[in-house]
């Protein structure tokens, strides 16, 4: 009998067969990749919304101080809004948290208020420090309870991190709309940054 020589299509398929393992690992590492991506963009967009919903939130009350944040980099505005929340006896001082407070000290003291009112914090180089030297100085005050007045997109990050560090803090949103696409992404990144690595 004549034995029939195995087909072209036949040899291939021990071939075909010891590349699928590879296909399917690859497979697998794509399918985690998108499941990472997808947990990774719903983190982001969660912490998005409610970065909005505390933006948009004036937990405006009674407090021992108010914190402008970093009140001679930001606008005017922030002044303005830490001023007028002082002179409605809503606290009775202000934290300071600039690069150089005692020039803003000075100018708020030019513009009226009372220089026993106003503690200067020196502003470091990352947000953490500026709240380690916020308690620390909330501390020794006796200060217990602070308004923190902030840009909307970075009030919920920065009530954390009073918070973390033994404050009773409240926002005080300034009244800007920094809710762009791009400020809300980076304003996520911020915020999971410092509570996955403790930095921001």
């Amino acid at each position: 009998m004549n034995k029939q020589q195995p087909s072209d299509e036949t040899q291939k398929q021990p071939a075909r067969r010891q590349r699928l393992p590879g296909t399917a690992v690859g497979l697998r590492i794509l399918r985690i990749i998108a499941v990472l991506s997808t947990l990774i963009l719903l983190a982001l967009v969660l912490v998005g919304s409610l970065i909005v919903v505390q933006g948009q939130r004036d937990e405006i009350r009674p407090a021992d101080a108010r914190s402008p944040r970093h009140a001679d980099t930001l606008t005017n505005a922030h002044l303005a809004h830490a001023q007028e929340l002082y002179r409605r006896r809503l606290a009775g001082r202000l934290l300071l948290v600039a690069d150089d407070p005692v020039a803003v000290q000075a100018d708020l003291v030019a513009q009226g208020l009372p220089e026993h009112a106003l503690l200067p914090v020196e502003a470091p180089e990352d947000n953490v420090a500026d709240f380690q030297n916020i308690a620390e100085i909330a501390r020794q005050q006796g200060i217990e309870s602070i308004l923190i007045v902030s840009a909307p997109s970075e009030l919920l990050l920065d009530l954390k991190m009073a918070r973390d560090h033994g404050l009773v803090a409240h926002g005080a949103p300034v009244a800007t709309v920094d809710f762009e696409p791009q400020t809300l992404f980076q304003a996520s990144l911020n915020y999971w940054q410092y509570v996955l690595f403790g930095s921001g």
